[in-house]
């Protein structure tokens, strides 16, 4: 396989990568160990993958899974915290960062404004 690209990635950083990509770790990257720096190769299908939806396959999976965790918390009325794990998210400050700067407000705010305005229009 040609690899196309190369990030490389501090211990702490690769394993923030590892634990956003889960099990949804694409078979194209491939990370190499030297001298406390790890680099990651993404191979010519992540590029098409990127090509078509706009993104990376990590942010793509991000974004699954933080539209996920908003439809639990409004359709099952389940708190931020147990739909956070319930997508995979080890964390629920993390969860609930990325859950903000996604959809622009913390997952209770979000949520409730949700629910008004559903209830307005209804």
């Amino acid at each position: 396989m040609v690899f196309t690209r190369e990030k490389t990635l501090d211990a702490a950083e690769l394993a923030t990568y590892q634990r956003e990509l889960g099990s949804a770790r694409p078979p194209e990257l491939k990370i190499l160990a030297a001298n406390g720096q790890y680099q990651v190769f993404e191979g010519p299908p992540v590029e098409h993958f990127k090509s078509v939806t706009s993104m990376s396959p990590l942010h793509y999976h991000k974004v699954l899974r933080l539209q996920e965790a908003r439809r639990l918390m409004l359709s099952a009325i389940t708190d931020a915290s147990t739909a956070s794990q319930r997508v995979g998210y080890l964390s629920a400050s993390q969860f609930s960062r990325e859950y903000s700067r996604f959809f622009g407000s913390a997952p209770t705010r979000d949520i409730a404004a949700l629910r008004s305005d559903s209830r307005l229009s209804a």
